[in-house]
């Protein structure tokens, strides 16, 4: 967002519709479910369902608040709303792929995009839970300024996109 801000690009894209500074215009180019990410050693895998009550005494893996503020307070409101609880964050991971690679084998959980519910990290597992929709926004950045034909005909390309959820 800052390369935007300062007019160094002229469109950006960043998860999570972040409130942006004034000045600046958006659109939603979409978004992904976030899964609950845990080892398939731990006996909450092995539940035909999960409600977010269940993870009250789990260890949490998770972004830290300064890498992505947004994300991390949909989190723990949504644990704090829903299950009414805190979680006990034990670890602070700087991006998704490294807390998935460091979970087989471990009683930690964290909530991760569906993006990364891939088989290329074996001995994890993902899990909706139960009465919780989470999802990820993708935002599309630029000036309102700015006006170059290019900017504005990419914009408007976008905006007529269907498939875009």
């Amino acid at each position: 967002m800052s390369k935007v801000v300062s007019g160094d690009a002229d469109f950006g894209i960043v998860r999570i519709a972040n409130p942006h500074p004034e000045g600046i215009k958006s659109i939603t180019l979409g978004r992904d479910k976030i899964l609950l990410a845990m080892s398939e050693d731990n006996p909450l895998s092995r539940r035909p369902k999960l409600r977010m009550e269940d993870l009250r005494d789990c260890p949490f893996v998770m972004i830290p608040r300064s890498e992505s503020p947004f994300f991390r307070q949909l989190i723990e409101s949504t644990c704090a709303e829903v299950g009414g609880f805190i979680p006990k964050v034990m670890r602070e991971v700087f991006n998704f792929e490294l807390i998935l690679r460091l979970m087989p084998g471990s009683l930690d959980v964290s909530f991760v995009p569906a993006l990364y519910n891939t088989d290329s990290i074996s001995g994890v597992v993902f899990r909706e839970v139960e009465g919780v929709g989470l999802y990820n926004s993708y935002s599309g950045l630029w000036r309102s300024e700015n006006d170059s034909p290019t900017l504005v005909n990419f914009v408007k390309i976008l905006s007529r996109r269907k498939n875009f959820k």
